[in-house]
């Protein structure tokens, strides 16, 4: 019979994920900034939440606000054509 170290009884044990993975899916550039306890907070539990990573939850971020700003200048656009 095997007996289990771990002291905490029922702890799921995760696979650590280290700077090597980075390479695999293409991202190898560092990234760091000082954001607020609620912004990381935040973005932590919707990684979990839809399980992905971060730097995933950063891009589909920055994919959305790159849409709406496009979106935007467009409305603005036909606006100053309206109006003038």
């Amino acid at each position: 019979m095997k007996v289990n170290k771990n002291k905490e009884v029922g702890k799921k044990i995760t696979k650590k994920i280290d700077g090597r993975s980075a390479t695999r899916t293409g991202r190898i550039v560092q990234f760091a900034t000082s954001v607020t306890v609620d912004f990381d907070n935040t973005i932590r539990q919707l990684a979990k939440d839809d399980g992905l990573m971060i730097v995933e939850v950063l891009e589909k971020s920055l994919l959305l606000y790159k849409q709406h700003t496009e979106r935007e200048r467009e409305i603005s656009k036909q606006k100053k054509k309206i109006t003038n």
